[in-house]
């Protein structure tokens, strides 16, 4: 293997861990954000998880590239029904949060802007 070809491989890794590491992170925040949500509304965050739905490269407000990750989520209000809802990251911050259910979207909308860090 020629230093070239090394470095290429060191390269490869390294953005490939940086990714991962990111993914991590972001996980992270949405499954905090909709710990918050559930908490907020005396709901039950159903696996206490969230799932990633999707993933695209797109630009923040000031130009740069950020990852934007659809996650979703099931939480329960009484034990037995289950809803869904689905939670947008842009980078490491809260795009959107939507519950499915009688879940009031303003409520939703003030609790996203208490959220943004």
């Amino acid at each position: 293997m020629t230093p070239s070809q090394a470095l290429l491989v060191i390269v490869i890794i390294a953005a490939a861990g940086a990714l991962w590491r990111s993914a991590l992170a972001a996980r992270e925040q949405a499954l905090v954000l909709c710990r918050r949500f559930c908490s907020c509304r005396g709901l039950q965050l159903l696996d206490d998880t969230v799932e990633v739905r999707g993933l695209a490269l797109v630009r923040d407000a000031d130009g740069w590239p950020v990852w934007r990750r659809r996650y979703g989520f099931e939480f329960t209000p009484d034990g037995q029904a289950r809803f869904g809802g689905e939670l947008v990251l842009r980078g490491l911050r809260l795009e959107s949060l939507h519950a499915a259910g009688d879940f009031e979207e303003g409520a939703v909308i003030r609790a996203q802007a208490r959220w943004r860090e």
